[in-house]
């Protein structure tokens, strides 16, 4: 189990130095990966894909507000990363995450890099 969940809403085509990201994410294990995404994307042990699209993410957060909200295109999606996961059923997020205590927005481009590689345990 993980303690931590990393959320990554996307939507269109995949970069192509996507699958350079995709093997640095397998190489942290200690880490959950998922992706909200109408891509094809390959699960692993550490990355789950819900697939979803705009349009029905809109709506999700639409009725989880109880109002109409303005979402033209993904990249206002940051607008609404608090809602991102509160706005999951918890089962859902058990079921993904394996219980994750802490979750992160995670933005395109990113790399991941476990702390383990770097900061080895001096104690």
């Amino acid at each position: 189990m993980s303690s931590i969940l990393i959320f990554i809403p996307y939507f269109g085509t995949l970069p192509e130095v996507f699958p350079f990201w995709y093997n640095s994410a397998l190489n942290n294990p200690d880490v959950d990966f998922l992706f909200i995404t109408d891509c094809d994307i390959k699960e692993a042990p550490n990355i789950k894909v819900r697939k979803s699209t705009l349009e029905k993410e809109k709506e999700r957060f639409e009725k989880a507000l109880g109002m109409e909200i303005c979402l033209p295109n993904a990249y206002k999606l940051c607008d609404f990363k608090q809602l991102m996961a509160s706005s999951m059923p918890m089962s859902g997020r058990d079921t993904i995450s394996g219980g994750s205590e802490t979750s992160i927005w995670c933005m395109e481009g990113s790399v991941i890099i476990s702390q383990k590689t770097f900061l080895p345990d001096t104690t």
